[in-house]
């Protein structure tokens, strides 16, 4: 199995990709992280969800920044960087500027990928990507599909007053979030604590499920979904506050 990862430079990548780096290292080919200028991100940002969720992100992705800076400088971090971990285990790992260029489309090609796997990779894919591994290509979707798709799924969670939040694998489709879903990971949500609280503790949780989820994968040697209509999900997964 060759697995390649393309995700984006979301702050805790590194928390929701290191068990699945660690325990499966030898199926991973590459990662590709996209970067998006800064000023290209924030007016994305403020186009698609308003200058209030912006500001919210732009200032947690910067505390985030400094705050594992700081523990780095004073030997106290737990957390390695995506580019240590992949480097830790051989794992090449490449910025690029766009997966949706034709020039990497046919470089990714050459690497003759079984499958790809898109984590907070927060653009519509092309055809011509989505088609280049032979399984397929699949999403981790930061909310509980069908209801929640879109961006920000966990502030709409909690502004709904929901009780459960949580993470979707499925396969990619032309429709945005749609696809048939693989695994579903359920978390209980806490009203009384932050949209921080629940962002970090479905990294933390989400961990495991990814592994998980990717390792059921490799060992069938294919992906298996159920349509996104209601039906009992495979590999459902339930938990509790951590």
């Amino acid at each position: 199995m060759r697995l390649f990862i393309l995700t984006s430079h979301y702050p805790f990548a590194n928390i929701l990709l290191g068990k699945l780096i660690k325990t499966h290292h030898q199926h991973i080919g590459g990662i590709f992280i996209e970067r998006t200028p800064l000023s290209k991100l924030i007016k994305k940002l403020f186009k698609q969800s308003g200058w209030r969720y912006a500001f919210y992100i732009i200032f947690e992705t910067v505390l985030c920044w400094i705050s594992l800076r700081l523990k780095r400088f004073f030997g106290i971090a737990k957390v390695m960087s995506l580019r240590r971990l992949a480097r830790n285990f051989n794992i090449p790992i490449q910025i690029i500027s766009d997966a949706q260029k034709d020039n990497f489309i046919e470089k990714f090609k050459s690497f003759a990928p079984d499958l790809l796997f898109l984590v907070d990779y927060n653009r519509i894919a092309k055809n011509s990507l989505l088609a280049v591994a032979k399984l397929g290509t699949i999403n981790f979707h930061p909310g509980l599909l069908p209801k929640y798709k879109g961006v920000a799924p966990i502030f709409f969670i909690l502004l709904n007053k929901e009780n459960r939040f949580g993470a979707t694998i499925h396969k990619v489709s032309e429709k945005i979030d749609g696809g048939d879903v693989v695994s579903e990971l359920n978390l209980k949500t806490d009203l009384e604590e932050s949209l921080s609280h629940h962002r970090l503790m479905l990294c933390l949780q989400g961990a495991d499920f990814i592994s998980g989820t990717i390792g059921d994968i490799i060992k069938n040697n294919r992906i298996s979904g159920v349509p996104q209509n209601g039906q009992v999900l495979i590999g459902q997964a339930l938990c509790g506050q951590a």
